[in-house]
């Protein structure tokens, strides 16, 4: 009996330590990813410490091409997220409110769907009635790109000042209102 005892004693700790193991991977908030730190959602980074976003491009899933230095000037809201993720599914209807209230201000949101497969992820979009540009990113191509921001967990968001420069960075589902409190003082700052 007590062999099977201390055999269950060490299954236990070697759960509970791969549980300890995934749930410190998994959790990002706080952490710094060599430039830029997460931020609370509903929070802002001061403009004297945003870092300039990396430059991004694509293909959008509609086969036209995007290219965020194009939209210089605008508040950009990048959204990484798959079909499979339920934070994803929870966020993404209020990710498209923001944009429709928004885009007549200077707004723009672009999805970047990841590690997905291609019907899955168009499902998810027309599901959900998206109307703002998504990049599919199955390979975490474009995520690479964005190396020096915490982006590796999903949902992940950045916002974009008008300037070019991450001006907030979440590691988790942003609500209509979290996102509102961030993008509308953007949206009234200048381009420069």
């Amino acid at each position: 009996m007590e062999i099977g005892t201390g055999r269950s004693r060490r299954a236990t700790a070697a759960v509970v330590c791969v549980f300890a193991l995934l749930v410190t991977a998994g959790c990002s908030t706080g952490s710094d990813a060599g430039n830029v730190s997460l931020t609370r959602v509903g929070q802002l980074i001061a403009a004297a410490h945003r870092k300039a976003a990396p430059p991004l491009a694509g293909i959008t899933f509609d086969d036209k091409k995007l290219n965020l230095s194009a939209d210089r000037g605008k508040v950009i809201v990048l959204n990484f997220w798959a079909s499979w993720c339920t934070p994803c599914r929870v966020e993404a209807p209020d990710m498209e409110s923001v944009y429709k209230s928004e885009a007549s201000h200077g707004l723009r949101i672009v999805g970047v769907d990841v590690k997905d497969t291609r019907s899955r992820a168009a499902y998810f979009i027309k599901n959900r009635g998206l109307t703002y540009p998504v990049l599919w990113d199955p390979d975490s191509k474009i995520a690479l790109t964005m190396r020096s921001f915490p982006v590796a967990t999903i949902p992940a968001t950045l916002v974009i000042d008008r300037q070019g420069r991450v001006a907030a960075l979440y590691a988790q589902a942003v609500l209509r209102t979290d996102l509102l409190s961030v993008v509308k003082p953007l949206l009234t700052e200048p381009a420069k």
